[in-house]
This record gives C-alpha cells, sequence and structure tokens, in this order.
C-alpha cells in the first residue's frame, strides 16, 4: 500500500551515493580554486563537508522511518523498551552488588579500614542501599 510507493532501498542508496559522489567533486573542485586556504581551514572544510554527509544520511534514514507503517514502528519501540529495561535492571543490580560488598568489606574490618569510613558511616550506606532499592 504505502510502503509501496516508495522506491526500493537499492534505489535508495544508490541514489544516495551519487549525491556522496558529485558532492566528493565538487569539494575537489572547490578545493582547486581556493589553493590559498591554509592547511587547517582546509582540514575544517573537509570535516564540515563530512558533517553535512553525515547529517543527510540521518536525514535519509528518518525519512525512512517516517514512511514506516505505525505498527512496525510501535513494534521497533517495544523491542526497545524491552531492552532498556533490561540495561536498567543490570545497572542497579550491579550497583546493588557494588555497594552490598562495600557494607560488607567496612563492616568485616573493624570500622577504619583502607577507605576511611568510621563506624558513623553505615547510616549513610543504609540510605543508599534504600535509595537504590527503591529506584531513586
Amino acid at each position: 500500500m504505502e510502503h509501496q510507493q516508495q522506491p526500493p532501498a537499492g534505489l535508495q542508496t544508490l541514489h544516495a551515493s551519487q549525491q556522496q559522489q558529485q558532492q566528493q567533486q565538487q569539494q575537489q573542485q572547490q578545493q582547486q580554486q581556493q589553493p590559498d586556504l591554509t592547511e587547517t581551514e582546509q582540514e575544517v572544510l573537509e570535516e564540515y563537508v563530512r558533517l553535512a554527509d553525515n547529517m543527510k544520511k540521518l536525514a535519509s534514514i528518518l525519512d525512512n522511518l517516517a514512511s514506516r507503517p505505525t505498527l512496525e514502528i510501535l513494534d521497533s519501540l517495544r523491542e526497545l523498551e524491552r531492552k532498556t529495561v533490561l540495561v536498567f535492571t543490570l545497572l542497579k543490580s550491579s550497583v546493588y552488588s557494588i555497594v552490598l560488598q562495600q557494607e560488607t568489606g567496612w563492616g568485616g574490618g573493624g570500622g577504619g579500614g583502607a577507605g576511611g569510613h568510621g563506624q558513623g558511616d553505615d547510616d549513610d550506606d543504609d540510605d543508599e542501599m534504600m535509595d537504590i532499592k527503591s529506584g531513586n
């Protein structure tokens, strides 16, 4: 339906490749026309050309995404959300594990271990643990 009206991905890639070649040719012509540029100025111009190419690629990808059916986009977002939640859960468990290891290491050291934490720091550690457990 709507998706069939779009040119095939191969044609889009070919068109983008042709545009990139044209831009490179224009860049070479500009370099030949402006020999009075310093090396630094030339590097800056080349970096701007690369940035422009990247922005055009990004625009092309965004156009492609915008033309996709809404249900397909929603499915992709759901999958991304599941992966993000998994990464967040793994991060929280890693932080919890580190805090737990530090607490057991400090508690067994008699209060004045290598970390420089005294006995009064246990309340702060408990607060940190509660923040981690509550998700804050």
